[in-house]
């Protein structure tokens, strides 16, 4: 049903399979393009089907060097975001997941975003590493790149 709504009149058209298609599930892209996504922030709530893909999606972009953070929203259904109106129960909840919306896009269109720094630092660090030659030794977890694992974010 969802998938309908975004492929519309296009159902029967194979371009628009979602089995096969990246461009309508990411989580199948190649990590030839995964390797080209920008900075990204998940939500996705506990009661969703797209939950599981959601993570394994996160780790291969970290898998990738991305810079990407998931947050899982508890008790959540898909569609949450919707359910903002006081009459459906959720408006608390859905707010504070637009609130927190607001911030990632506010970082990453500021570049202030922690993640993004720490990626910086370290590249930056690589950088002087590499270029010292033979001269600079280094931990095997220095040589390894970092997999940045999902985690809620304190506040």
């Amino acid at each position: 049903m969802c998938i309908e709504s975004y492929i519309g009149k296009h159902k029967g058209d194979e371009r628009c399979n979602p089995q096969t298609n990246y461009y309508i599930s990411p989580s199948l892209a190649p990590d030839h393009v995964l390797a080209k996504f920008p900075t990204t922030r998940i939500m996705v709530p506990t009661n969703d089907p797209l939950r599981d893909e959601s993570f394994k999606f996160t780790l291969r972009l970290a898998k990738q060097g991305i810079d990407v953070f998931l947050r899982e929203y508890m008790y959540m259904p898909h569609g949450y975001l919707n359910f903002n109106a006081p009459m459906l129960g959720m408006k608390d909840e859905a707010n504070e997941t637009i609130s927190q919306c607001i911030k990632w896009m506010s970082e990453i269109i500021n570049g202030s975003s922690p993640r993004a720094s720490a990626a910086k630092v370290r590249e930056e660090y690589a950088q002087k590493r590499d270029g010292a030659g033979a001269q600079q030794t280094s931990t095997p977890t220095q040589e390894k790149p970092s997999l940045l694992v999902p985690q809620q974010p304190s506040e």
